[in-house]
Parts: C-alpha cells; sequence; structure tokens
C-alpha cells in the first residue's frame, strides 16, 4: 500500500515539475519579441515596384474612406503605408521597409518613445503590420 502511494506521489511531482519546465519555454515564445516576425527570404515577397503599386492602391483607398470619416485609426494606417512607400524608394528590401517604419509607430522593449507618437492600441498596430505583410508577400 505505501508503495502505491509513494509511486503516486512521484507522479504527481513529475507532471507538476514537468509542467514548470515546459511552460516558460512556450511563454518566452509568445513574449519573445513584441514586432511580429517576417521572413527574411526576398523571394517571399512581391518586388519593390510592385510593392509600392499595391501600397499606393491601398493608400488611395484610405483616403477615399477618410473623405467620410477621417478618425486617426485610418490616419495612421494610410501614414504607415506611405512610410512603407519612402522607406522602399531607399533601396530597402520589402521586409525591411515594412519593419522600420513598423518602428516608428510602435515603442521597442528599450524605448517607449516612438519617432511619430499616437495613441492607437498595440493590437491595431498589429493589425496593420499583418495587413501589410498580407499584402506584399507573395
Amino acid at each position: 500500500m505505501k508503495r502505491i502511494f509513494i509511486k503516486k506521489c512521484l507522479m504527481a511531482c513529475a507532471i507538476v515539475l514537468g509542467a514548470l519546465f515546459f511552460k516558460p519555454a512556450e511563454a518566452s515564445a509568445q513574449f519573445g519579441s513584441p514586432q511580429p516576425n517576417v521572413l527574411t527570404d526576398p523571394a517571399s515577397w512581391v518586388v519593390s515596384d510592385v510593392a509600392v503599386n499595391l501600397l499606393d492602391q491601398q493608400i488611395t483607398q484610405l483616403q477615399s474612406q477618410m473623405g467620410s470619416n477621417p478618425t486617426d485609426a485610418l490616419k495612421f494606417k494610410k501614414a504607415f503605408f506611405e512610410d512603407i512607400v519612402v522607406t522602399l524608394g531607399t533601396g530597402q528590401p520589402v521586409y525591411s521597409a515594412i519593419n522600420e517604419s513598423y518602428a516608428k509607430f510602435t515603442p521597442t522593449p528599450a524605448s517607449d518613445s516612438v519617432p511619430i507618437p499616437n495613441n492607437l492600441a498595440p493590437a491595431v498596430w498589429a493589425g496593420y503590420y499583418q495587413d501589410a505583410v498580407n499584402l506584399l508577400k507573395k
């Protein structure tokens, strides 16, 4: 009877310790970087000229939406896409242009200040980032 009790206790300890060892790895993967990962392989992205054309189309749509109801969300999304176009004009690869523009609008762990201050939630910026990725990835 004592052996069964000891085996049950050891099994419970093993499960608890196993859970403790594996949970932090999952948590660190979730919170390791505030900036979403983007593949850096240039073959995964449209070429710069196509990216500029696609972004210009989106900017035009945003501009027409802003005519009826100019919200901060639309203004900053338009500014984000315009900044990607400007960064592409400097010769940066598409993935780099997205990341650089994203960094201008969102705080990093190293600094709470951003070059272009705004009041949009990080989740909104993550959505804009994902919109850009979906638009410019092959």
